[in-house]
């Protein structure tokens, strides 16, 4: 059994560092910048990206990068998924969590709760349908709501994907928790349980 680590979910970025060499050369005069680069001033600040999400991995999953999602509903989130220990080699799994980080295009900061329910209904009916009723809670301090959801597969009309969505609000960032389930629903509710327990949210 795999224990528990702290996972940050980062976009997958090449760090490049670039170190400048400043001196005076006898005889060189330093190079224009382009001028098809504008260059920010002192006091503007660095445009917002999606939220920072930290929390321990939950015992017995590990992570893995076979999975992608369907349907995203915003463009550019950081996606990661976990699958249980022992589906590791089993391509036909389908018990997967999915922790999907997205910058909105609102700011839901100072949302009622009904709104926020409206704005979840939006989200499932564009995916695909509810089949219980939304659960109000928190997740690190801030407003979620928990949906179990059934969605039709897009490449196969015979498959049903069933999966207890989560989705925290926090300013203009939303972190959706995909807790999807087929052989294997009370171990990957009990993982789900621990996994937003555990969620710190930054940004």
């Amino acid at each position: 059994m795999t224990s528990p680590r702290r996972r940050s979910a980062l976009p997958a970025v090449a760090i490049v560092v670039v170190v400048a060499i400043v001196g005076t050369l006898a005889g060189c005069r330093q190079a224009p910048l382009d001028p098809g680069f504008r260059s920010p001033s002192a006091d503007e600040s660095a445009p917002p990206t999606v939220a920072r999400v930290d929390y321990l991995v939950p015992a017995g999953f590990v992570e893995t990068y076979a999975y992608t999602t369907g349907s995203h509903l915003y463009p550019v989130p950081t996606i990661e998924h976990l699958i249980p220990v022992e589906a590791v080699d089993d391509y036909t799994n389908l018990d997967v969590i999915g922790v999907i980080s997205y910058l909105m295009d609102i700011d839901v900061s100072d949302w009622s709760e009904d709104q926020r329910a409206e704005q979840v209904a939006e989200y499932v009916a564009s995916v695909g349908a509810p089949t219980g009723d939304p659960i109000s809670s928190t997740v690190d301090g801030r407003p979620a709501i928990t949906v179990p959801v059934s969605e039709p597969a897009t490449n196969d009309p015979d498959l049903v994907y069933t999966y207890d969505a989560t989705y925290i609000f926090a300013g203009i960032h939303l972190v959706q928790v995909q807790c999807q389930y087929r052989d294997r629903q009370e171990a990957v509710k009990q993982a789900c349980t621990a996994l937003l327990d555990s969620m710190r949210i930054v940004g």
